[in-house]
């Protein structure tokens, strides 16, 4: 079987987003050149691409070195307003501090916790803040009491400080405790 739309949407969004002006006038001649029509057309009118993806290629197509903060902000609100995590993430990914900034100081944070689950929000807030996903927080949403996702932890530890992976391995140690017998840092830890 094929991808889902909503995959295909996504790998799409993922891709395109990334590129600058250069790259993209390639593809789209190569695609001209290659099935005798627009790539813009074919992304307009021929893919059934939902409103949302629509939005971002139009922004994502001008090239990453020509999104502005603006740009960032519109990729926000079609994020929230479509309750989307991945276009939450590709529209900070690569965001200016100054785009991030803006969207914080007009109820930012407000806005995701409202749109998004627990999960999310803390995933949403790392792009926001600091354009990727934390560790702590990799490593608490691939940890459950199943098991952990041991494959995902290892790849997050490997990218770790030595002070990161000791307080993780603190707060792991501390957290059955009761906050109020913990000191400030391993509350942190925690």
């Amino acid at each position: 079987g094929g991808k889902s739309n909503q995959n295909i949407e996504k790998d799409l969004r993922d891709t395109f987003a990334t590129l600058n002006k250069e790259q993209i006038d390639t593809i789209a001649r190569q695609y001209q050149e290659r099935f005798k029509r627009p790539m813009t057309t074919d992304l307009e009118r021929r893919w059934l691409l939902s409103p949302e993806s629509k939005q971002a290629l139009e922004i994502y197509l001008k090239g990453s070195e020509n999104r502005t903060s603006a740009d960032t902000q519109t990729l926000a609100t079609i994020a929230i307003n479509s309750k989307n995590i991945d276009m939450m993430r590709e529209a900070f990914r690569e965001a200016s501090p100054e785009a991030r900034q803006t969207f914080l100081s007009k109820q930012g944070e407000q806005k995701i916790r409202e749109a998004f689950n627990a999960r999310e929000t803390d995933i949403a807030l790392d792009y926001v803040k600091l354009g990727r996903l934390d560790i702590t927080t990799a490593i608490k949403h691939n940890s459950s009491f199943a098991g952990d996702n041991e494959q995902a932890i290892y790849f997050a530890a490997s990218n770790m400080t030595a002070q990161q992976k000791a307080n993780y391995s603190d707060g792991r140690r501390n957290e059955q405790k009761p906050m109020s017998a913990l000191s400030s840092t391993e509350r942190q830890q925690v």
